[in-house]
């Protein structure tokens, strides 16, 4: 079954289809909690574009909205807010004070230029205390299914165990096994890139001893042009240059002191030119 499992885990696209959903699914983590701090920090401010989350805390809206459920507020004005919609509100009366309240809205007055709601329960028989305009975070404008479910879990401590606490603990340890294994795989191919190296410099290295020693490779040298040349002559025998000394004769001739040596003189063209004029 591990094998199973393992092979399944290697497969390429598998592996796009997780990554995938777990940047997604980390996306949406993240600006659920960005919302989520932002209001608590702020918590007089219009939200993030005029938008809020809560989470409900009663079951007074129940069946509609339980215990758990996590929902997405928008403000709106005060005049496009009307009968049967589903407010929160900031409660400044009687047990309500100082709680963000969620009821359907009952009954709608104005009075001195103000707007006065009235709500309630689906649960309750009896009308909140009024609420003003100024006191309305916005209308509910969606419950998020799936934040709902982790919610309603991890409000007890086995579904948070289950569902936060191992979880991140995989992608602890997911996170560290990847980074040793990118560190392994980068020591590999540094290994194998030195090794070819050697490799590479042992091939040009047998090669060259190769060329020196293959006689096929030499070449062949007169010798009245060595004796014509220099006392060393260096025959270039492709890869490894090759020296040659010059022989030295067997019969040295002994130069006598004072022993006069006649040097032909030297002339040029002109003279020569001259000279064979001069004859003719």
């Amino acid at each position: 079954m591990k094998e199973i499992f393992d092979k399944i885990l290697s497969n390429k696209v598998v592996k796009v289809i997780l990554n995938i959903l777990k940047i997604i699914v980390f996306i949406i983590l993240i600006g659920f909690i960005l919302i989520t701090v932002y209001q608590r920090i702020f918590p007089n401010s219009n939200g993030i574009f005029g938008y809020r989350t809560f989470v409900i805390v009663s079951n007074s809206m129940a069946p509609e909205l339980t215990i758990g459920d996590v929902i997405l507020v928008k403000q709106k004005p005060i005049k496009d807010i009307t009968f049967g919609d589903i407010v929160s509100y900031k409660g400044m009366s009687g047990d309500f004070e100082g709680k963000i309240i969620t009821h359907k809205v009952e009954q709608i007055k104005e009075e001195d230029n103000h707007t006065i709601f009235y709500t309630r329960g689906e649960a309750n028989t009896a009308l909140d205390p009024a609420v003003y305009d100024d006191q309305v975070y916005g209308v509910v404008i969606y419950k998020f299914i799936f934040f709902s479910i982790i919610s309603k879990i991890i409000r007890n401590t086995f579904g948070f165990i289950l569902l936060i606490v191992i979880p991140l603990i995989y992608i602890y340890y997911s996170e560290i096994i990847d980074i040793k294994d990118r560190i392994k795989e980068k020591r590999k191919l540094t290994e194998e890139e030195e090794q070819a190296a050697i490799e590479e410099e042992n091939r040009l290295l047998d090669e060259l001893i190769s060329n020196s020693n293959n006689p096929n490779t030499t070449t062949n040298i007169d010798v009245n042009e060595i004796n014509a040349n220099p006392v060393v002559n260096v025959v270039k025998v492709n890869p490894v240059p090759v020296i040659v000394e010059q022989p030295v004769s067997p019969n040295p001739v002994p130069i006598m002191e004072n022993t006069k040596v006649e040097v032909p003189e030297i002339i040029g063209f002109e003279e020569l030119e001259k000279e064979f004029s001069e004859k003719n």
